[in-house]
């Protein structure tokens, strides 16, 4: 019995210490995803045994909430986490931590990521963050307060064209990561333009040339963009610029030096010049070059067009401008001739029954004239052609058939007699 005794004291006293180290949370052996934490009910406040309850043992209300992710492309990363003055979590010494990452997950195949553990904040300040990535679509991320309920978030990835134009061509292109000195190198070749897709997001950009200086920085991206880099010169000198222009004997001016092409400008320090050409008669025409090596610059001007409205009195009278076929007025009385250069033109009109005018006209803007022609005849108005008829002479028919009819008769009397 005494042995007995001693065995029955022996596990009082070991059920003593086993309660009192779990009532001080040495023993606990539920451990959360995020580690050994107590979940403070957003409710009530109770400090609930880490993760073994789904409800509060005080209040009862469910303690775990479900966020599922819908994204658009599918198979994206999607990330949640929490932040603000603790997030709804507590250790075993009482003291409120933030709430730890969530995870990343995978949207998959059907666009959908969800998660069954989100925990809402007792108190104020609980916000939950989400970030949705996949390559070529840069990211996207949003926050929400998050409220002791189920919540349902779609996300959808855009793509933006960015198209990046170097000065000289032909140069090395870094960009399309948002990690620094990273990216899809490209170059941009003889038409010194490239294109990336990405999505919404800051990239680095960084172009370089041999014998240039580099370029390197950041690029905002939220919609379609284009860029354009002018690299600098590392071989300072002076270089040459001929400009040709079809017509030639244009005011050709750059850097403040007016010339008259086709010209040269010799003795050009190294940087980009803007070449100003304007010709009466043609549109201006603005260029820009980067001057670091003697270069020909043709340019093709574009003849300025007028129109000219024609305003006949009478109506329906034809109209024959120089190098254009004849026209009729028509009964609204007007004749358009459109995108004429400007210079000299002859103007016919005429029309039957009025004196034909001929009147000389010049071109230099949009004009209307005004022609008005003058009746034959003392003003008495046009004289309608008489129709030519055919008619026939019935009598010289009758004289014909008549004589035929007498001859034959004369035949015929003959040869009886005979």
């Amino acid at each position: 019995m005494k042995n007995n005794s001693k065995i029955i004291g022996f596990f009082a006293i070991a059920v003593i210490v086993f309660i009192a180290m779990m009532t001080n949370g040495v023993l606990k052996t539920q451990v959360s995803p995020y580690g050994t934490n107590d979940i403070v009910c957003w409710n009530c406040g109770t400090v609930n045994n880490g993760w073994v309850q789904t409800t509060c043992t005080n209040c009862h209300q469910q303690l775990f909430f479900k966020l599922t992710v819908y994204t658009t492309p599918i198979n994206c990363n999607v990330s949640v986490y929490s932040s603000g003055i603790g997030a709804g979590v507590k250790d075993i010494n009482g003291v409120y931590h933030s709430f730890p990452n969530y995870g990343t997950k995978s949207s998959g195949s059907t666009g959908v990521a969800t998660w069954t553990n989100i925990v809402p904040f007792w108190g104020p300040g609980n916000f939950i963050y989400i970030s949705v990535s996949k390559s070529g679509y840069g990211t996207k991320s949003m926050q929400y307060m998050h409220m002791p309920q189920d919540y349902t978030q779609s996300i959808t990835l855009e793509t933006f064209t960015v198209n990046i134009q170097t000065n000289p061509v032909g140069c090395d292109i870094l960009f399309g990561s948002n990690t620094q000195g990273q990216g899809t190198l490209k170059n941009s070749g003889s038409t010194g333009i490239v294109t990336y897709n990405v999505g919404s997001g800051t990239y680095w950009l960084q172009v370089s040339k041999s014998g240039y200086a580099s370029y390197m920085n950041w690029q905002s991206v939220s919609a379609n963009k284009n860029i354009i880099i002018v690299l600098q010169s590392l071989n300072l000198g002076q270089f040459g610029l001929t400009v040709n222009t079809l017509p030639s004997g244009a005011t050709v001016t750059v850097h403040g030096i007016i010339r008259t092409s086709n010209c040269t400008f010799s003795a050009l320090d190294v940087s980009e010049y803007q070449v100003d050409i304007s010709k009466n008669g043609y549109f201006n025409e603005h260029k820009y070059v980067y001057l670091d090596h003697d270069t020909i610059l043709n340019v093709n001007l574009t003849a300025l067009t007028y129109d000219l409205i024609i305003q006949t009195t009478p109506t329906n009278i034809w109209l024959t401008l120089s190098g254009y076929g004849p026209q009729n007025s028509g009964d609204s009385g007007q004749v358009f001739f459109t995108n004429l250069l400007a210079g000299t033109y002859t103007l016919t009109a005429s029309k039957t029954g009025y004196v034909t005018v001929t009147r000389t006209i010049t071109i230099g803007q949009d004009a209307t004239v005004n022609i008005a022609l003058t009746p034959i005849e003392g003003g008495q108005g046009p004289v309608p052609p008489i129709p030519q008829q055919k008619t026939t002479n019935y009598i010289l028919v009758y004289i014909a058939i008549a004589t035929i009819a007498l001859v034959a008769l004369l035949v015929y009397l003959k040869r009886r007699k005979k």
